[in-house]
């Protein structure tokens, strides 16, 4: 019983912003994004620790999408699964996955994935809008926003710098950025003094979601200091910077 109110207090509670977690979602769907088609929604993150239940809400277009299921992922191996909850109303789907073996830590693993039907392939995107975790006392530790946006074939509406995650890090963080079409792309770090300290990614890439590590080091691989830095991100006429602040 005990674990059952605790969970509920997950879903209800507010909590800071933890950038422990870097969330993502990604879209795989039959049918080339026909109406009827199935859509799924894989809903996962890195950086998990110690994590004993998780809550995700996922925003959608009931006039696009009509829910069909969940499929837990393999973040637990014993999992307790409560909804999906579909929230037509708030056009959200949400549900809550629960360890019963003890708690969790991993580097990458996915809660699980949302099915929907597709009812009108023009308004079928989804977004991950909040997703919490509880640790082994049930209480709340972490609330992460997210609001990556992706269609039935999982690319992303706009060009857009995401940001690092963890941030501030400590010893390395991933950078992430959104690519509505192919094309080439840069990604450096700057110092405050506007010196490049490091170049993470040069040359075309495809449409979609993509990440890159820095590791705190410079092009040379010596250990920067701690400090406030700068991701740069350029793409065609699309530029853009996010501040990363490094914790020795």
């Amino acid at each position: 019983m005990r674990k059952l109110v605790m969970l509920g207090a997950l879903l209800l509670a507010g909590a800071g912003v933890s950038w422990a977690l870097s969330p993502y979602v990604t879209v795989s769907e039959s049918g080339m994004g026909k109406d009827g088609a199935e859509m799924a929604v894989h809903v996962g993150a890195r950086g998990w620790s110690s994590v004993q239940a998780v809550h995700v809400d996922v925003e959608y277009d009931p006039s696009g999408l009509s829910l069909v299921g969940f499929e837990a992922g393999d973040l637990f191996g014993e999992p307790l699964v409560f909804g999906p909850y579909d929230r037509a109303e708030r056009q959200v789907v949400d549900v809550q996955v629960a360890s019963l073996s003890g708690p969790v830590s991993a580097g990458e693993a996915e809660v699980g994935v949302i099915r929907f039907r597709v009812l009108d392939g023009s308004r079928a995107t989804v977004r991950v809008v909040s997703l919490e975790t509880a640790g082994a006392d049930w209480s709340v530790e972490s609330h992460v926003s997210y609001a990556n946006a992706v269609g039935v074939t999982g690319t992303p509406r706009a060009t857009r710098l995401l940001g690092g995650a963890p941030n501030p890090f400590n010893p390395e963080t991933e950078v992430r950025f959104e690519l509505a079409e192919r094309g080439e792309v840069s990604v450096s770090v700057y110092d405050v003094s506007g010196r490049e300290v490091r170049r993470l990614v040069e040359g075309v890439r495809e449409a979609g979601v993509h990440g890159v590590v820095w590791d705190g080091r410079s092009d040379g691989g010596a250990s920067v200091s701690s400090g406030v830095y700068f991701v740069r991100f350029q793409a065609g006429s699309k530029v853009e910077a996010k501040r990363l602040t490094l914790i020795r």
